[in-house]
């Protein structure tokens, strides 16, 4: 599939599968955000219940053609609301599931739990998945493993999907209409993801790592944290922003510790990197880096945005 890079080991073990006629109950895609985990489980939906399986999907038929258009009977996405998802979403598949596929060899649930389950709705899938009905697949996405009940997680086949190379995104990028130095940027910035390559490309993420230099260079003479904090929190893209921003952090940090321009994820831009330098030093850059780290992850649960920022930086110690 050339729309999912990098991930022919999985693709030839699902289509193993479906050959052998040894499809089971349930499997977890698992992988960061943008590797292609959704349209790794379209493509399974779509093959098991393709007019030539075992052989397809072919995407032409009247199955594969309306699984890709989202609008399948017995095909079911189930997005999480907010950040997690929840007991009556899982009651809603349950429900569903109990009938019998209409127009489909296979009833497919996929259950996008990239963010979080909330543990009524964690024990309730268990018992689906402890019983699951005949002609019945769950595809389970997720982002890490560790957000998931264990129990969920061993009921599951394994399959992560793998970073691919440089030179994979490069070509990916090959037509996106941005110089050499830009694509090579974009791919730094991806470190290995196909989805963040491309938002690199078309969206607004160059505009974002100027803003996140910006900000490494005025840091250290800040005088006014609270109004600062103020004005990032307000950003519209700011979990792209804190990525972007931590990834500088981390190659400051890897240039202060070593001064190796081949270690750093951004070496594209290392003259800069080596004027900035010289107005951090290696704990200060250290401290940045742990403080929105934790920012980071506090960021995917509902907080106040402006005093989580305002923390973060005040932990720098500027």
């Amino acid at each position: 599939m050339a729309d999912i890079l990098g991930q022919d080991r999985t693709i030839r073990a699902l289509r193993l599968a479906l050959k052998d006629r040894a499809v089971a109950h349930a499997y977890l895609f698992y992988g960061p955000q943008g590797s292609g985990k959704k349209k790794l489980g379209s493509f399974f939906a779509r093959a098991l219940n393709c007019a030539v399986f075992p052989e397809g999907p072919c995407d032409s038929c009247h199955s594969c053609l309306r699984i890709a258009a989202g609008n399948h009977p017995d095909i079911h996405m189930v997005q999480p609301e907010g950040k997690s998802l929840k007991i009556h979403q899982v009651r809603q598949v349950k429900k569903l599931v109990s009938f019998s596929p209409r127009d489909a060899r296979y009833h497919v649930f996929i259950l996008d739990a990239t963010a979080t389950v909330t543990p009524e709705a964690a024990n309730s899938l268990l018992k689906i998945l402890e019983e699951p009905p005949a002609n019945t697949v769950f595809i389970v996405l997720s982002e890490n493993l560790e957000t998931l009940p264990p129990t969920i997680v061993s009921r599951c086949q394994l399959f992560p999907l793998l970073r691919v190379s440089a030179n994979e995104l490069l070509g990916l990028l090959e037509n996106s209409g941005l110089d050499g130095q830009q694509k090579e940027l974009a791919v730094s910035l991806a470190e290995g993801i196909p989805g963040r390559a491309l938002e690199a490309a078309n969206g607004n993420w160059q505009e974002l790592f100027t803003e996140a230099f910006s900000l490494l260079n005025m840091l250290p003479q800040c005088s006014s944290i609270s109004a600062l904090a103020g004005k990032l929190a307000e950003k519209k893209d700011i979990d792209v922003f804190i990525d972007i921003f931590i990834t500088l952090l981390r190659d400051l940090l890897v240039l202060k510790l070593t001064g190796e321009r081949e270690a750093l994820v951004c070496g594209v831009r290392f003259a800069e990197f080596e004027e900035l330098s010289h107005k951090w030093d290696a704990g200060m850059a250290r401290r940045a880096l742990e403080a929105f780290i934790v920012l980071q992850d506090n960021l995917r649960s509902p907080v106040n945005v402006r005093l989580a920022m305002e923390q973060a930086l005040r932990c720098i110690g500027v």
